[in-house]
């Protein structure tokens, strides 16, 4: 069966031809002045241990403090050559309506195999000073 070795939540992330990672600005938290607000972009980047022969699919989701899914990507299907395999998947303009713990969901033939928690803050504005 397939296996996340890890996984991270970012700005952004890529996979060069050779196989190498880059993954730019982790984070655990995003702020906003004020709710709904529309984030441009997050990756999830995973490794995944995919066996011999093994056919598998990812896919990922994000949902909010009260359970409400926000979105969810799916892979095509992936075969496994026995060796470690870098993933990198992007999120664009994600609508946020709440504050609270969210979580980024990682499924493997459609079971959730991990997720990541990260905060949606919503920060004070500072009123205007006369």
């Amino acid at each position: 069966m397939a296996v996340i070795n890890w996984a991270f939540l970012c700005d952004y992330a890529f996979v060069d031809p050779s196989g190498k990672a880059s993954i730019i600005g982790k984070f655990d938290f995003i702020s906003f002045s004020q709710l709904p607000k529309r984030w441009p972009q997050m990756f999830v980047a995973m490794e995944l241990l995919i066996q011999n022969d093994e056919e598998i699919t990812v896919s990922t989701a994000i949902s909010s403090p009260s359970g409400k899914e926000l979105a969810r990507l799916h892979t095509q299907a992936i075969t496994g050559k026995g060796k470690k395999m870098i993933l990198p998947i992007g999120f664009y303009n994600i609508q946020f309506h709440e504050a609270g713990e969210h979580h980024v969901e990682l499924f493997i033939k459609d079971v959730c195999v991990h997720h990541i928690p990260f905060n949606v803050i919503l920060r004070a504005t500072n009123p205007p000073t006369p």
